[in-house]
C-alpha cells in the first residue's frame, strides 16, 4: 500500500488536530493555576497544596492505565465517542464547581482536592482516546509528524487562550469581583474545552471506514497475537522505553516553569501581569516553531529533530536565568526561543510514541494504542506530580508564605526553579533520545508500507 493512501486530507488533519485546543485549555488551566489557586486563593500552605496535587495526580495516573485498556477493548474510532462524551460532561461540571468555590465561600481543601481529581480524570477520558486516534488518522511516519505538529499548534493556541484568561485570577480591589472572575474562568474552560474535543472526534469518526486501516500484520505477528502475550510484553521495547522516560522527565522542564510562573512573576519580577506576558511570548514562539518543525522534522529523523528541539529549550531557559530579571523585553525574547524548541520537542515525542505503537503491532498483531498512550500519560503525570510536590517543598523550605514578602534567598530559589531546573531536565531528555533507533525507513518496513513513485 502506498504512502499516498495512508495520508489524511488537510481537512481531517486540521479537524483532528483542533481537538488539542480544548485539551490544552483544560489541562493548561489546571497546571497554570492549581498550586497558586490552592495557596493564594484558598489559603493552603505550599506543602499541603503540593501534597494534595501530588496525590490527585498519582491517583489519576493509575486511572489512565485503566482508561487506556478500556478504550482498546472497546475498539474502533467511533466507539471512542462514548469516552469523550463522559469525559466532556465531567470536565464541564468539575471546572465550574472547582473555580466556583471562592464565590460559594467553600474553602474546604478536601473538597477542592476531590474536584481537582475529578477534573484530572475527566481530562484523561478526553485526552487518551483522542491521542490514540493519531495512529488511525495518520499511518505513515512522515505524515504523522505533520499531524503531531499541527496538534501542538492547536495546543499552543489553547494555552495562549488560557494565558489571556489568567487575569481573572488576579485580585482586583473588589473581592467579590475577583471571586466572580475565578468562576467565569472555570466556566469558559469547562465549556469550550470539551466542546472542541468532541467536534474534533466528529470530524474523524469515520476514519477506519474510509479505508485508513494499516496493512495486516505479518503471519508471525498473528501467531504471537493468538498466543496472547501480556499487553506490557507486547508494548515494551527499547524505543518505547526511551519515549516513556522522556515523557516522565518533560514535566520537570516546561511544565515546571508553568507551575511556578505565577510565583516568578509576582515575587521575582514584581509584576503579576508579567505571567501573562511571558506565557504569551512562549506561546508565540511555539506558534512560530510549528511552521519551522513542520518543514524541518520531515527532513531529519525524528530523534535527531527532537534532540535539537530539547537543546533549544535548554538554551532558552539558561538565557532566561541570566537575562530574565534584567528587562521584560529580554525575558520575553528568551521565552520565545524556549517556545520554538518546545514546539518541536513536545510534538515529536508523541509522534514517536505512535510509531512505537505500530512497531508493537507489527510484532504482535494486536493494537494496544490507547494502552500505550495511557502508560505514557501515567508516566507524565507521575513526573508532573513529583514536580508539583518538589515545588511545594522547595517553596516551604525557602520560607515562602502567602501574603508575606519573600526574602532574597526565596526569590533566588523561585527564579532557579523557573530557569536552571527546566534546562537540566531538557538536557537529560536530549541525551536519552540519543538511543532512539526507530527511523522513518524502519517504520515503513515494519508496517509494510512502501513509497510510491
Amino acid at each position: 500500500m502506498g504512502l499516498s493512501s495512508m495520508t489524511p486530507s488537510a481537512a481531517r488533519t486540521v479537524g483532528y488536530a483542533s481537538g488539542n485546543f480544548g485539551k490544552a485549555a483544560m489541562i493548561g488551566a489546571l497546571e497554570f493555576t492549581a498550586l497558586f489557586y490552592l495557596v493564594d486563593i484558598l489559603g493552603a500552605s505550599p506543602t499541603t497544596a503540593g501534597v494534595l496535587l501530588f496525590v490527585s495526580q498519582g491517583c489519576n495516573a493509575v486511572m489512565d492505565l485503566a482508561i487506556g485498556r478500556a478504550v482498546d477493548r472497546a475498539g474502533g474510532v467511533s466507539r471512542t465517542g462514548l469516552f469523550l462524551s463522559i469525559g466532556g460532561a465531567m470536565a464541564c461540571v468539575g471546572f465550574i464547581l472547582l473555580y466556583g468555590l471562592p464565590l460559594l465561600k467553600w474553602h474546604d481543601l478536601g473538597l477542592a482536592a476531590c474536584l481537582v481529581f475529578a477534573v484530572r480524570l475527566a481530562t484523561s477520558l478526553l485526552d487518551i482516546p483522542h491521542n490514540a486516534l493519531l495512529t488511525r488518522v495518520a499511518a505513515a511516519s512522515r505524515s504523522r509528524t505533520s499531524v503531531a505538529v499541527w496538534k501542538f499548534g492547536f495546543s499552543t493556541l489553547g494555552l495562549l487562550f488560557v494565558s489571556v484568561l489568567l487575569g481573572m485570577l488576579q485580585n482586583p480591589t473588589h473581592a467579590e469581583r475577583s471571586e466572580q472572575g475565578v468562576l467565569v474562568f472555570g466556566i469558559v474552560c469547562g465549556v469550550l474545552g470539551p466542546l472542541s474535543v468532541l467536534i474534533s472526534w466528529w470530524v474523524v469518526r469515520h476514519a477506519e471506514a474510509d479505508g485508513w486501516r494499516r496493512p495486516s500484520p505479518s503471519s508471525a505477528g498473528t501467531q504471537q497475537a493468538a498466543s496472547g502475550p501480556g499487553v506490557f510484553s507486547r508494548l515494551w521495547r527499547r524505543d518505547y522505553g526511551l519515549v516513556l522516560a522522556v515523557i516522565t522527565l518533560t514535566p520537570f522542564s516546561t511544565h515546571l516553569f508553568i507551575k511556578s510562573l505565577m510565583f516568578e512573576a509576582t515575587h521575582v519580577l514584581g509584576d503579576p501581569s508579567a505571567a501573562q506576558t511571558l506565557l504569551a511570548a512562549m506561546m508565540l514562539g511555539q506558534l512560530a516553531g510549528v511552521a519551522l518543525w513542520s518543514w524541518w522534522a520531515n527532513r531529519l529523523e525524528k530523534a535527531q529533530a527532537a534532540r535539537l528541539a530539547f537543546a533549544i529549550v535548554a538554551v532558552g531557559f539558561v538565557l532566561f536565568f541570566w537575562l530574565g530579571p534584567v528587562s521584560m523585553f529580554l525575558a520575553c525574547g528568551t521565552m520565545a526561543l524556549t517556545g520554538v524548541g518546545a514546539s518541536g520537542a513536545l510534538s515529536l515525542i508523541w509522534s514517536m510514541a505512535a510509531d512505537c505503537c505500530d512497531a508493537a503491532y507489527a510484532d504482535s498483531g494486536r493494537r494496544d494504542d490507547a494502552t500505550a498512550f495511557g502508560m505514557l500519560s501515567f508516566a507524565g503525570k507521575v513526573g508532573s506530580g513529583f514536580g508539583g510536590l518538589m515545588l511545594g517543598w522547595w517553596l516551604s523550605t525557602a520560607g515562602y508564605a502567602p501574603g508575606v514578602a519573600p526574602g532574597a534567598t526565596t526569590t533566588a530559589i523561585i527564579h532557579a526553579l523557573n530557569s536552571l531546573a527546566p534546562a537540566i531536565a531538557a538536557i537529560a531528555c536530549a541525551v536519552l533520545l540519543g538511543g532512539y533507533r526507530l527511523s522513518h525507513a524502519r517504520h515503513e518496513h515494519l508496517t509494510g508500507m512502501r513509497r510510491t513513485a
